[in-house]
């Protein structure tokens, strides 16, 4: 179930251009100890605020790992989606509180965190040796994994060969059993690699082929895998990984071209946190950061010197990856033309 096409990474402005290999091939002569002055001050904190939309068991996983190598850092976690979350800042800033220590989210929804200064600059390859393809934004963001939306199906109901291209889906005889969801994350990337008129027209005539609207990857996921639609696009690689070995009926396909959600921490300026905030920010960009977080919730990079077995995967299939965008404004554009086109947000 593969697009036949070459591989190819993607993304506007990338830093770095380092090769995409396995954690286990590829060195990165990154600095392999993270500063004691660093350490300590984190620990005096004994605190970290965390903001993402991720499961709470999931990063209950990730935070019991953090805490093997770095303990007496209590970690809480605040699970909301990117959106809200970024809504939330802008008005918290404006009544003058920080409640968020550290926070991820896709570079889709950093714009009015940009915009406003809410997310600090610091020196993370200096001081952890952070690779620098996981750097954004002048060192105020630091990649913590890829999220790929793909094509992902319910394998009691689609065929092996039966989807082989995006343009499969609209098709009569997916009529109603495509799960579209309503943010549009999926094809705003893809706007990268289509154009947004190409895009919206897709959307279009994916509607005209009536598939379910709903908003959220988790929703999505578990309308895929309960049987009310044979295909979804909306979710995502890992949480359909998650649920496969747990004896669902559901895969990912790698068709390409294949949209990656670049998710990054960032920590939240003048927080109270901020020396635990970036340990942890540094943890998950590093290598055993990067191993952990593949673990315990196959999350995992599609690019940079950590490339995860999902992407990897990818690389074998010879699926093409487009990233997102580095610059806010396109982000934001696409996102708003691509959750117009499906009609679906209020």
């Amino acid at each position: 179930m593969t697009s036949g096409m070459s591989t190819l990474v993607t993304r506007r402005g990338f830093v770095g251009g380092a090769a995409a290999l396995s954690v286990a091939t590829r060195p990165t002569g990154a600095r392999a100890a993270v500063p004691d002055d660093v350490i300590a001050a984190a620990k005096r904190e004994g605190k970290l605020v965390y903001w993402g939309p991720e499961e709470i068991p999931l990063v209950r996983a990730m935070a019991a790992r953090f805490n093997q190598t770095y303990p007496g850092i209590e970690i809480t976690h605040f699970r909301i989606e990117p959106g809200p979350a970024a809504q939330r800042m802008v008005a918290e800033s404006q009544a003058g509180q920080v409640n968020v220590d550290a926070f991820d989210l896709p570079l889709l929804y950093m714009t009015p965190i940009l915009d406003r200064g809410l997310a600090e600059k610091f020196d993370w390859h200096g001081a952890f040796g952070t690779d620098p393809d996981y750097l954004f934004y002048d060192s105020r963001a630091v990649t913590n994994w890829n999220l790929t939306v793909p094509i992902c199906i319910n394998t009691d109901l689609v065929q092996p060969g039966e989807i082989t291209s995006w343009d499969d889906l609209l098709k009569p005889k997916w009529r109603g059993k495509v799960l579209l969801e309503a943010r549009g994350i999926g094809p705003a990337i893809l706007m990268e690699k289509w154009g947004e008129d190409r895009t919206v027209e897709w959307i279009g005539r994916l509607k005209d082929n009536k598939p379910v609207i709903l908003v959220g990857g988790s929703p999505a996921a578990e309308a895929l895998s309960s049987g009310r639609v044979a295909v979804a696009v909306g979710t995502y690689a890992s949480k359909i990984a998650l649920m496969k070995e747990a004896g669902a009926p559901v895969d990912f396909l790698t068709v390409g071209p294949i949209p990656a959600m670049i998710y990054v921490n960032a920590v939240a300026t003048g927080c109270a946190h901020p020396n635990a905030a970036r340990l942890w920010a540094a943890w998950m960009a590093s290598a055993a950061g990067s191993k952990a977080v593949w673990e315990c919730a196959r999350f995992g990079h599609m690019q940079g010197p950590f490339m995860s077995p999902i992407g990897e995967a990818y690389r074998k299939a010879g699926a093409e990856i487009v990233l997102e965008v580095t610059d806010p404004v396109v982000n934001q554009h696409r996102l708003t033309a691509a959750a117009a086109a499906i009609g679906a947000m209020k």
